[in-house]
């Protein structure tokens, strides 16, 4: 018997897959595992990582001088100041810019076409384009970018690798539920484009500067907008996935304009909901700790999954730690100190976590977000990914979590998470 959890909102109708034997990518189980292995990269791509979320206000969508005082946007705001993209819409459905960020916007950011690159063997017919993406405070970064397209397209769907996101999702998954999913994406109209991040430093997109992971996703907000003027035709959709390390990535990038362009963002195995439980929960933050396991064993009384008391895990393991630690700069270690010692937090790494937090989006930001999780995942990633989409379901969004049966970690790569993927998609990137 299949056993859907989705605890807000919705069911996953069309997730009930028939049985078939997993195809697991390389990527093991686990925390340490999920966020601290590296990808196999694509092309001249940098080694893996991952992060985590907390709360915000309508208000956050604009920055303040661009609102009235009840926090709504000016009666003046017109399309014509919103300045679209060729091919994007010219406002969201409520009439504000598809770019609208909160807290004054996002640091200067930008993404441009280098070139084409070697899209591998993988995905026969597909193409590759390279895309700078570059940040004020951060070092450029390369996105390689395979892409499957459409045509007609209708719009497009980017899938997002974990850790620090340096591998194609689709490698090494022919005649995988999940290619044969990506095949009937391109034959119903969306541009199938995976995200690989380029480059030298081994912590992917957390890494290769300080400034916390807020400021690193804007990395991931950049690319999206240029994806979205460049592939999504006017009126269509954007929609966009990520496991593990890529699911933080989304969970950051929300909040900081992707909130305001993408139709369905559909995080997998993740993102955490507050830094300070992922880093500390088990030791030193006991009320998360009970909170966390009170969740495990509801779970378990429902049969939703398979994880043995020993197994299951509240907070991130080292590993991952260590790849937060990487966007905050080198030293600074608020996620795990240097050199392993275990003296519990310092107030000072508890407020820099607290203040790298992603905010709620505001209520004018309405995409369709669906958190998907594995029955056979036993690592932190899993309640506190739930944890995040209830927070957001609680603030009014359309929001809701499902732990899958006979799924691990690498959601997408087992038959019944591509399976969950498929439903959401057909019901909702249109």
């Amino acid at each position: 018997m299949k056993r859907y959890l989705p605890l807000v909102l919705c069911a996953l109708a069309a997730c009930d897959a028939a049985e078939t034997p997993a195809t697991p990518d390389a990527m093991p189980d686990g925390a340490d595992a999920a966020m601290g292995s590296p990808d196999a990269s694509p092309r001249d791509t940098a080694p893996p990582m991952d992060g985590s979320p907390s709360d915000a206000l309508a208000s956050d969508i604009l920055p303040p001088d661009a609102r009235a005082p009840d926090g709504m946007p000016p009666a003046d705001m017109t399309p014509g100041d919103m300045a679209p993209g060729d091919m994007a819409p010219e406002t969201t459905p409520d009439g504000l810019p598809p770019d609208a960020a909160p807290d004054g916007g996002p640091p200067a950011a930008e993404a441009t076409l280098v070139g084409d690159c070697d899209p591998g063997v993988d995905r026969p017919g597909a193409r590759c384009e390279r895309v700078r993406v570059e940040v004020d405070g951060l070092p450029p970064i390369d996105a390689v970018l395979r892409i499957s397209e459409a045509d007609p397209a209708r719009g497009a769907v980017v899938f997002g690798s974990g850790t620090g996101g340096g591998a194609w999702v689709l490698d090494g998954m022919v005649g995988s539920d999940l290619a044969r999913l990506a095949d009937d994406l391109v034959a119903d109209g969306l541009t199938v484009i995976e995200r690989a991040w380029s480059g030298g430093d081994p912590g992917g997109w957390f890494g290769g500067g300080a400034g916390g992971l807020t400021l690193h996703a804007d990395r991931y907000a950049a690319l999206a907008r240029w994806i979205r003027d460049r592939y999504v035709p006017r009126g269509g959709a954007l929609c966009v996935t990520g496991n593990s390390g890529g699911s933080v990535e989304l969970g950051y990038a929300l909040f900081r304009g992707l909130g305001r362009i993408a139709a369905v963002v559909v995080p997998t195995s993740g993102p955490a909901n507050d830094l300070r439980d992922a880093c500390w929960g088990e030791v030193d933050r006991p009320d998360y700790f009970a909170q966390c396991e009170a969740w495990w064993s509801a779970q378990v009384a429902a049969g939703a999954t398979t994880c043995a008391a020993g197994g299951r895990r509240c907070a991130f393991g080292g590993g991952a730690r260590n790849l937060i630690d990487a966007a905050f700069g080198e030293g600074v270690d608020p996620c795990n100190p240097q050199g392993g010692a275990r003296d519990g937090p310092s107030d000072e790494a508890l407020a820099l976590l607290a203040d790298d937090a992603p905010r709620v989006p505001g209520q004018r930001a309405r995409p369709v977000i669906r958190v998907l999780l594995g029955d056979g995942d036993c690592s932190g990633v899993v309640p506190e990914g739930a944890f995040w989409a209830e927070r957001l379901a609680a603030a009014g969004l359309d929001a809701s979590w499902a732990l899958l049966p006979e799924t691990r970690h690498n959601v997408l790569s087992f038959p019944d998470g591509a399976a969950a993927l498929r439903a959401i998609l057909e019901a909702h990137c249109r």
